[in-house]
């Protein structure tokens, strides 16, 4: 995930695969989650997100649009995990860290 700045909607799509095969996601759930430390509790994240899976999940493909009232954060690094709920399974598909930035504009 690229660097963005505050208060600003991020959108993008992620594609679950198994062995490079995209999987029909349609009935699952794709969530996103940032927080300050890694240590913090999932009650603790600044930004949780789910995807829309209903319009290309057939395909794989998960849509995140998270606006920007949601990323009103204060800027700094955030650590940020993706994962894939299929059935009883979780499955972390991305995990990193991102830079969110500080707008000069209001």
């Amino acid at each position: 995930m690229l660097p963005f700045y505050e208060k600003e909607t991020k959108a993008f799509d992620v594609q679950v695969m198994v062995d490079h095969i995209l999987q029909d996601i349609s009935d699952d759930a794709v969530t996103c989650i940032f927080k300050s430390a890694k240590s913090d509790s999932d009650a603790q994240a600044v930004i949780t997100a789910t995807a829309d899976v209903s319009k290309e999940g057939e395909s794989g493909t998960a849509k995140f649009v998270i606006p920007k009232e949601d990323t009103a954060v204060t800027p700094g690094t955030y650590y940020w995990e993706i994962r894939w709920t299929h059935g009883d399974s979780d499955n972390i598909i991305a995990s990193s860290t991102v830079k969110i930035k500080e707008r000069v504009y209001d």
